[in-house]
This record gives C-alpha cells, sequence and structure tokens, in this order.
C-alpha cells in the first residue's frame, strides 16, 4: 500500500492516523525517498494554443446557451467543463511562468499554495452562480483571465501571442448578447 500511495503522498497528500502515529512514518518517509519529483512541464506552443481555442469556443457555447435561456447547461459547463480547462492553463502557466517545482495536481488540490498571488486573486470570478447576469460576468472575467494567463505563458515561452483571437471572440460574444437586456 505504501508502493502504490508514494506518489500521492510525495505530492501533498497528508497522512493521518488514529491509531499508532509513529508506527508507519519511518515506512512512509522511506517509500517517499524513491518518488522522483518532476518539475511541470511548460506547454508546448500546439498544446498552449489547443486549450486556448478550447476555451475561447466552450466560452462561446457557454454564452450562447444563456441567450437561448438555457441557463442550468450554460452555469454547469462554466462550472466544470471551462473551469477543467482554465486549470489546465493555469498548470501551463505554473509551468512556464512561476517555473515552481510543484506542479498541479489532483485536479488542484493545495492550488492556493502553488500558484502566484496575483492568479489566485482572480480565481473568485471564475465560477458562475445561478442567475444570467452573474453568468454573463463570469463568462467576461474568464475571457479576461485566458487573456491574461495566455499572453503571460507565450511572453516568457517565447511564442506567438494571437491578440486577435481574443478580439474575434470578444466581438462573436458581443454579437451574441446584442439587443439583449439582462
Amino acid at each position: 500500500v505504501l508502493s502504490l500511495n508514494a506518489e500521492i503522498h510525495a505530492h501533498g497528500y497528508e497522512i493521518i492516523y488514529d491509531a499508532h502515529p509513529n508506527r508507519l512514518t519511518v515506512k512512509v518517509e522511506t517509500s517517499l525517498v524513491k518518488v522522483k519529483d518532476e518539475p511541470p512541464k511548460p506547454p508546448t506552443e500546439a498544446e498552449l494554443q489547443q486549450i486556448i481555442n478550447t476555451l475561447l469556443f466552450e466560452l462561446l457555447f457557454a454564452a450562447k446557451k444563456i441567450r437561448r435561456n438555457e441557463l442550468w447547461v450554460a452555469v454547469s459547463r462554466i462550472n466544470q467543463q471551462i473551469n477543467n480547462r482554465l486549470l489546465q492553463l493555469i498548470e501551463f502557466h505554473t509551468a512556464s511562468v512561476t517555473k515552481t517545482s510543484q506542479g498541479i495536481r489532483y485536479d488542484g488540490r493545495f492550488l492556493e499554495q502553488r500558484i502566484p498571488q496575483v492568479v489566485l486573486e482572480k480565481l473568485p470570478l471564475c465560477f458562475a452562480k445561478y442567475a444570467v447576469f452573474d453568468a454573463i460576468q463570469t463568462i467576461e472575467h474568464l475571457l479576461e483571465i485566458t487573456y491574461y494567463l495566455s499572453k503571460e505563458i507565450c511572453e516568457e515561452q517565447n511564442y506567438p501571442f494571437e491578440a486577435k483571437q481574443f478580439d474575434g471572440t470578444r466581438k462573436l460574444y458581443d454579437e451574441i448578447f446584442e439587443n439583449e437586456e439582462m
């Protein structure tokens, strides 16, 4: 069991024993010595572009769902699929810009301790409430954070940054809600 769980323990899971807390400590520490912690790897240009494309598509799709009065679907996509992709982009940012020795693993476990404060401060507005106005504001914020993270990664990795891609997405987004009073 210790060898199977060594990687998990090495990457932040804590071990709590109800009885005899010191009995397994040496065995656990010994199992951790064998775990090689590879630092997070920055994305390739293709990987980065794929996640950006997916995020922008998903954000427009969620906006269309709001416009069609499918709020449940829109909010679900924002808080699940889109935020899972955002987590990937944050992982890429952490590997590229922050260059921390610890990656973000296990669906964001200890995320708050492993990302820069400036990114952490942007996260509260990345989750939508079940309300049209809030979902629209969340999409707008997600567009902004996607732009911010993508630009920083591109600058750090010397990849071309496609601001036109974001401008085009913003234009389509504005067209979706044109003449709409929310």
